[in-house]
C-alpha cells in the first residue's frame, strides 16, 4: 500500500480494512462495532485485530491502539491503517517493514523559508514484528470518527483550526457550529465534572483569559448530554448569599438562598437557552430542587453547572451546589470505543492524537497522588471538592487534592508508564537517525522529533488548561477500579506531529513531506508500545522481582543492552529472539514465588542477579572500543549466550520444584 498523498476519506479505511481482513484471513480480524456514527443514518465503523494464526481473542493480552477520535487529525487514521498493512504484510513474507531515507520540512517563522531536513532509512525488523504478533492480539483502530473526518476533509479551514468534534444533530441550536459533541470529553469516567470537581476553584486558575468561564466546562471537562432531569441542591452549611445556574453557556440571574422553586424555574425560563415553559422546578423552598427539561428541550440535554461563590455560611461551612444528573448520553463512537475496551479486555490502550509532540501519561483528571482514599468514583468524600489546582495554589485549610495513581509490587503502575512513554519517546528519536545526547540546536533531526513525556493533567498548561474529564486514556485507565480481576492496564496518548508542520492538516505530499515524517513517528511510537506490552504481559524475575522496579539503573542497563546495543544488528537481534523465549519459558512463574518472599528476593538479587549484571556491564565497556560496532555488539551477543543461560537455567532448577 504506497503512502497517500492526500487524507484519506473514511469510506476508503473501512474498505481497506475489509480488504485486509480478506486478504491475511488467518491473521486479521473485520470487527464492526456495535454502533452506527451519530450523524443520520450513521454509517458502520471498524476496526481489526492482528494476531497469531487463526487463534481467538486472548484475554488479557490485548492492545488497542485507536486514532481519529478528533476529526481534524489527519494522519493518525492513515498511519495507522498502512501499519496495518505493514505489520501483516511483514508477518506473512517474513520481511523488514523498511521505509527509505526521507527529506521533510519544518515551517520556519518568517520570513525564513522551511528548514529542510534529511532522515536516514528506518527498519522495523521482522523478528519484532512477529514477536508482537505471536504473543498479543493488536487491535487496530483507525478512524473513530468518520461523520467528522469526512466533513473536515470536504471543509477544509472550517472554524479556522477545523472540525473537532462528531456530527450529532443539535436539537437546541441551529448554529453550525454548534452541531457535535467532543468525543474526547465524552467518555464515561468522571463525566458529572460539576459533582466531581469544585467548579469556582476550578475556574479561579482554568479560565481562559477570552472566553467565558462555562467555556473550561464545556470544552475542557465531559462533553456531551444528560437525561432531561437533575436535582439541584445547596450544601455544605449555606445560610446566605446567593448562586447561579448555566446551561448551555448562559448564566441565571442571581438565585437567592432560601428561594421556592417557582423563583428557580423564573430564573431558568429566562435564559434564551431554554426559553418559554422548557423547565419545570419544584420541591420545597431551599431545595432540593426537581429540575426537569420537557417541551422543546424534552431530551437528552447539556449538563447543568452552577457558580456558588457567593453563598454564604457558618464557621466551618463549606457552603456549595450539588447537582446530580441522570447519565450520561455517551455518542456512539464513544460507545464503541468503550465496548471494544470492555469486551475485549484490552490491557494496553493508545489514543494517537495529533498536534504537541507529547507523550501523555494518565491522569488527566488530577496530578497523580498515593491516597487510595483519592479517588474519581462517584460517591466518594471528595465528590464538589476536587479542584484540579497543584499544591502551590491551595490555600490552607484546603486538602490538595490528586488521583490515586498506584505504584505498588508487583505492577509498579506509575513507574511501567514512564517506562513505556520513555521507550516511546527513545524509539521516535532513534527512528529519526538522531543523536539523543546531541546538544540543542547541534541536530536539527532531534530537535524537531523530540517527544515530551508529561503527564496529562498538566500536558496543555500553556494554553491555560487544566486537567479534564470524559478522555479516553482515563477511561481506559480506570477500568482496573471498576474491575479488579483486569489489574494491570495500561493507558497514554501520543500527540504527534506540531504547528511547524501545518497543525492538524499535514503537506502529503514533496517537498514538505510533513505525513511522511509523522508516519515514521507513529510506528516507530506504536511498535515500541506494543513491544512494552508484550514484555510487561509477563511477569520478570529481574525487573518485578529482584530489583522491585524497572526503573532501577541495574534494570535500565539491561533494557538499553538489549534494546540500543543487541537489537542494532541482525546477528544480536537474532539472539534476543532466542534467548527472551527461553527467559520468558520460568521467568514468570519464579517472579510470582519470589515477590511475596522478600528475603528469597534479595537473595536471588545479591547472589545471582547483581553478578550477572556486573560482568555484562564489563563486557559491554570491553568491546565498546571494537571496530567495526557489528563485530563489537556480535562478541558481545556470544559473550552473553554463554555467561547468562548457566546461571538463569540454575535458578529454574533450584525453584523448578517450588513454584
Amino acid at each position: 500500500m504506497p503512502p497517500p498523498t492526500t487524507p484519506t476519506k473514511p469510506a476508503d479505511i473501512f474498505a481497506a480494512l475489509s480488504t485486509l481482513s480478506i486478504s491475511f484471513p488467518a491473521n486479521c480480524e473485520l470487527i464492526t462495532l456495535p454502533n452506527k456514527s451519530a450523524e443520520p443514518p450513521g454509517v458502520d465503523i471498524t476496526c481489526v485485530r492482528l494476531h497469531d494464526d487463526g487463534t481467538p481473542p486472548k484475554d488479557g493480552f490485548s492492545v488497542l491502539v485507536m486514532g481519529g477520535i478528533h476529526a481534524r487529525e489527519m494522519a493518525p487514521p492513515d498511519a495507522l491503517l498502512r501499519l496495518a498493512q505493514d505489520l501483516l504484510d511483514s508477518f506473512k513474507n517474513v520481511t523488514d517493514i523498511t521505509f527509505g531515507p526521507l527529506t521533510a520540512q519544518v515551517n520556519q517563522p518568517s520570513p525564513a523559508p522551511p528548514l529542510a531536513i534529511t532522515y536516514p532509512s528506518y527498519t522495523i525488523p521482522r523478528d519484532v514484528v512477529r514477536m508482537i504478533i505471536k504473543n498479543i492480539d493488536l487491535y487496530i483502530f483507525p478512524c473513530v470518527n468518520p461523520d467528522g473526518r469526512l466533513f473536515d476533509i470536504l471543509h477544509p479551514g472550517f472554524a479556522g483550526a477545523g472540525w473537532r468534534k462528531n456530527r450529532r444533530p443539535n436539537p437546541d441550536n441551529p448554529a453550525p457550529g454548534a452541531v457535535g459533541v467532543d468525543l474526547n470529553r465524552n467518555f464515561d469516567i468522571a463525566w458529572d465534572f460539576a459533582r466531581y470537581y469544585d467548579m469556582p476553584s476550578y475556574r479561579t486558575k482554568f479560565t481562559r483569559p477570552n472566553d467565558p468561564a462555562s467555556a473550561v466546562d464545556t470544552i475542557e471537562t465531559f462533553n456531551g448530554f444528560t437525561d432531561p432531569a437533575r436535582t439541584v441542591t445547596v450544601a455544605g452549611g449555606a445560610t446566605g448569599g446567593s448562586f447561579t445556574l448555566n446551561f448551555n453557556g448562559a448564566a441565571t440571574a442571581p438565585i437567592a438562598f432560601g428561594v421556592p422553586a417557582a423563583t428557580v424555574q423564573t430564573r431558568l425560563r429566562a435564559l434564551a437557552t431554554i426559553g418559554g415553559s422548557n423547565v419545570n422546578v419544584t420541591g420545597p423552598d431551599g431545595g432540593p430542587y426537581a429540575v426537569t427539561f420537557t417541551g422543546a428541550r424534552a431530551h437528552p440535554v447539556p449538563m447543568l453547572t452552577a457558580d456558588f461563590a457567593l453563598l454564604t455560611g457558618g464557621a466551618g461551612s463549606n457552603p456549595h451546589i450539588e447537582i446530580r444528573h441522570a447519565g450520561p448520553k455517551t455518542e456512539p463512537e464513544t460507545l464503541n470505543v468503550e465496548w471494544l475496551i470492555d469486551t475485549r479486555k484490552i490491557r494496553f490502550f493508545l489514543d494517537v492524537h495529533q498536534f504537541g509532540r507529547g507523550i501523555l501519561v494518565p491522569w488527566g483528571l488530577e496530578d497523580n497522588g498515593t491516597d487510595q482514599a483519592m479517588t474519581f468514583l462517584q460517591g466518594s468524600t471528595w465528590d464538589w471538592k476536587r479542584d484540579g489546582l497543584q499544591e502551590a495554589d491551595v490555600l490552607p485549610p484546603r486538602t490538595n487534592y490528586n488521583e490515586y495513581m498506584p505504584n505498588n509490587i508487583p505492577y509498579y503502575l506509575g513507574d511501567k508508564l514512564t517506562e513505556i512513554a520513555n521507550s516511546m519517546q527513545n524509539a521516535i528519536v532513534l527512528a529519526a537517525g538522531a543523536d539523543p545526547k546531541a546538544a540543542p540546536g547541534a541536530d536539527p533531526k532531534l530537535d524537531h522529533s523530540t517527544y515530551k513525556v508529561v503527564s496529562s493533567a498538566r500536558s496543555d498548561a500553556a494554553r491555560g488548561v487544566g486537567p479534564l474529564s470524559g478522555a479516553s486514556d482515563d477511561y481506559a485507565f480506570s477500568r482496573q477500579f471498576i474491575d479488579t480481576s483486569r489489574v494491570p492496564m495500561y493507558s497514554l496518548t501520543v500527540e504527534t506531529g506540531e504547528d511547524e508542520e501545518n497543525g492538524f492538516h499535514p503537506d502529503y505530499t514533496a517537498p514538505n513531506n510533513h505525513y511522511q515524517k509523522i508516519e515514521r513517528e507513529i510506528y516507530a511510537a506504536v511498535i515500541a508500545y506494543a513491544t512494552a506490552a508484550v514484555r510487561f504481559c509477563k511477569w520478570c524475575l529481574i525487573a518485578t522481582a529482584a530489583y522491585g522496579s524497572r526503573a532501577h539503573p541495574d534494570v535500565e542497563f539491561l533494557r538499553a543492552l538489549r534494546d540500543r546495543e543487541l537489537r542494532s544488528t541482525r546477528y544480536g537481534s537474532r539472539v534476543v529472539a532466542i534467548l527472551e523465549p527461553v527467559y520468558y519459558s520460568f521467568s514468570p512463574a519464579v517472579a510470582r514465588f519470589l515477590v511475596p518472599r522478600r528475603r528469597c528476593r534479595l537473595l536471588v538479587r545479591a547472589v545471582i542477579v547483581r553478578p550477572v549484571v556486573v560482568t555484562l556491564q564489563a563486557l559491554a565497556a570491553a568491546c565498546k572500543p571494537v571496530r567495526p560496532r557489528r563485530l563489537a555488539v556480535g562478541l558481545l551477543a556470544t559473550a552473553i549466550v554463554v555467561l547468562t543461560l548457566l546461571p538463569v537455567a540454575a535458578v529454574a532448577w533450584v525453584l523448578s520444584g517450588v513454584v
